[in-house]
């Protein structure tokens, strides 16, 4: 005959997670709050063979100043154009934040470094950061070519 089968307990641990889930959801509403934005869709260029992504960086004033960032899989640290780093005031208090489509990506400003010079030119708009993998570790990242998001 074998050994009987154990659903039950694998029941039990998705029906806790199925609750735990409903509720910090219901944590969430209840306290006015939004749930937090997990996933954002933004679009890239591919020029090179190199991708560019569009991102929104958060200045100190709450709008958004939309650059392209050259996705960098060889790079441990986030490079900003030194003139977007003056605009955006970083300190240890002030991390650097912006927006793959609505999700919000925070980095320290400790993990920030300036890269100098004029920024590139790419379709128009500015290349004035490096995304690299040591941010990009923390998110499952798909690059959708077809639709270049």
């Amino acid at each position: 005959m074998g050994r009987p089968r154990r659903h039950g307990h694998r029941a039990r641990r998705v029906r806790g997670f199925v609750a735990l889930a409903a509720l910090i959801a219901a944590s969430w509403s209840a306290s006015g709050q939004a749930a937090p934005t997990i996933s954002g869709t933004t679009p890239f260029i591919f020029d090179g063979n190199r991708v560019y992504a569009e991102l929104a960086f958060v200045q100190p004033d709450g709008s958004l100043h939309k650059a392209l960032a050259y996705v960098d899989m060889g790079t441990p640290a986030m490079s900003v154009n030194q003139a977007l780093l003056d605009t955006l005031h970083l300190g240890p208090d002030h991390p650097l934040t912006f927006r793959v489509g609505a999700m919000p990506v925070t980095v320290a400003a400790a993990q920030v470094s300036p890269s100098h010079g004029t920024p590139q030119k790419l379709g128009g708009e500015s290349v004035e950061a490096i995304l690299p993998a040591g941010v990009l570790q923390h998110y499952q990242v798909v690059l959708d070519y077809a639709r270049r998001t």
